[in-house]
């Protein structure tokens, strides 16, 4: 095994994460597809407001399972390994920037750089639709249309994110195929767990 392929291999990602961000691929994207027919909510048979809110919950699980490891887990899924504070990280996004401009993809380490960025904004994505999902599962009547105070605000809020996942997925997807387009085979380390391509 190469030089690279160990220290990309040191700096990856554990497989309990890897499994959780194909929890969220599936349950994320079954979320976004079950989002409109949540607005069944004003009735009092509300199936597509329950089968909406269950996959919502359990894509909040996975998304504090992901924050716990963020905290305390393995030494490559933890926050602190690639989250862009401080200033030679983010002087890492800043000629990732610089390279797109010239039409030039960034090769970086796991999450270092402008996808570390990238991967940032969709975490707090996916932390922001779990929270606030997960109060109108739970606080929220069904059969009562909301058209003022808290929970109506909260309903807003939610809405949001149908504009934030696609836009993250949009980057992140991308960026993907273009890495795969230049025989950089990444998502095979997700979806088949190998760390070579």
């Amino acid at each position: 095994m190469s030089k690279q392929n160990i220290a990309e291999q040191n700096n990856s990602i554990s497989t309990f994460v890897r499994i959780i961000h194909l929890g969220f691929i599936f349950l994320g994207i079954t979320a976004w597809l079950t989002g409109e027919i949540a607005d069944d909510y004003k009735k009092i048979e509300h199936l597509g407001f329950t089968i909406h809110g269950w996959i919502g919950i359990a894509l909040a699980v996975l998304v504090a399972m992901r924050l716990v490891a963020g905290f305390a887990g393995a030494r490559g899924d933890r926050f602190s390994e690639w989250m862009p504070f401080g200033k030679e990280r983010l002087n890492l996004i800043f000629q990732d920037i610089k390279n797109l401009f010239k039409m030039k993809l960034p090769v970086r380490e796991t999450h270092q750089g402008i996808a570390g960025l990238v991967m940032i904004y969709g975490l707090a994505g996916l932390v922001y639709m779990a929270v606030t999902g997960a109060i109108m599962f739970f606080y929220l009547e069904p059969g009562n249309k909301i058209d003022n105070g808290p929970m109506h605000f909260v309903k807003e809020m939610h809405e949001f994110g149908e504009f934030l996942m696609p836009t993250f997925l949009f980057a992140h997807v991308s960026a993907v195929v273009l890495h795969a387009l230049q025989g950089r085979h990444y998502w095979k380390r997700i979806i088949f767990m190998k760390y070579e391509d």
